[in-house]
């Protein structure tokens, strides 16, 4: 029973290091100020934790978003549909108050009659990449119980550091 307890005392220690914030595309994001044509697809800024920016700018029918610190860019996601980060959330995965991973929802699509601007979605997945000294953390997941499963990976990868 004292072994219960104690293991218990630990994970619930250790659990306690980790928080998750996330980043509401809806909510967190606004049209880039610095950008003054109104005939270009303005970016849309988005407030991370601490100094980091997110960053979803756009093609003809593709969106690309980014992270960035510091005006540093420091990681970008695959390219996806436009408008496909609309009502999607960024988790982000803070150590010790550090941002330390991120955890977000890409879709996967099918091109259609060659035209890439034509594609069909056929599924998702979580990408997981590291931020920092954490950068060597790529890992991408599909499935039930993905988030949760994500944030093991990730738990499971900072122990390599402790």
């Amino acid at each position: 029973m004292k072994f219960i307890i104690l293991l218990f005392s630990i994970f619930s220690i250790y659990s306690n290091e980790f928080e998750y914030k996330y980043t509401d595309f809806t909510k967190d994001c606004k049209n880039d100020p610095k950008v003054k044509d109104k005939d270009s697809d303005i970016p849309r800024i988005c407030n991370g934790p601490l100094k980091f920016k997110v960053s979803i700018y756009y093609s003809a029918c593709s969106e690309y978003i980014s992270i960035y610190n510091d005006e540093i860019s420091l990681l970008e996601f695959p390219e996806q549909k436009i408008a496909s980060s609309d009502k999607k959330k960024l988790e982000w995965v803070i150590y010790k108050n550090e941002p330390i991973a991120l955890i977000f929802r890409v879709d996967e699509y099918k091109i259609l009659d060659d035209d890439p601007c034509n594609r069909k979605k056929t599924s998702d997945k979580l990408i997981i990449r590291g931020l920092n000294k954490f950068n060597s953390l790529d890992k991408e997941i599909s499935g039930l119980n993905a988030n949760e499963k994500a944030r093991t990976i990730i738990k499971n990868f900072i122990l390599q550091y402790k």
